[in-house]
């Protein structure tokens, strides 16, 4: 019997970009993203009907979140956006 993945925690990898879709795999509670290189995030990142709560994009180099991605996470009580 295998658990659901709730948490993904790919932070201090440098990550310069993720794929389309990259999260559409697991219902997500928490995901975070911190401490990588990403410039940009993608509404199609995560699935339009999202349970993330929690999200860390600390420590990127983002300028702006697309409201696409906002737009799917109707659950997200918290979101880090420290030192982008």
């Amino acid at each position: 019997y295998l658990t659901p993945l709730i948490y993904s925690h790919p932070s201090g990898n440098q990550l310069r970009d993720l794929p389309s879709r990259v999260f559409h795999h697991a219902p997500l509670d928490s995901l975070a993203l911190k401490n990588n290189l990403l410039s940009r995030a993608e509404a199609d990142w995560l699935p339009s009907d999202s349970n993330l709560t929690w999200l860390d994009l600390s420590g990127n180099r983002f300028q702006k979140i697309p409201a696409g991605l906002l737009q799917n996470l109707g659950r997200l009580i918290t979101l880090d956006f420290f030192e982008n």
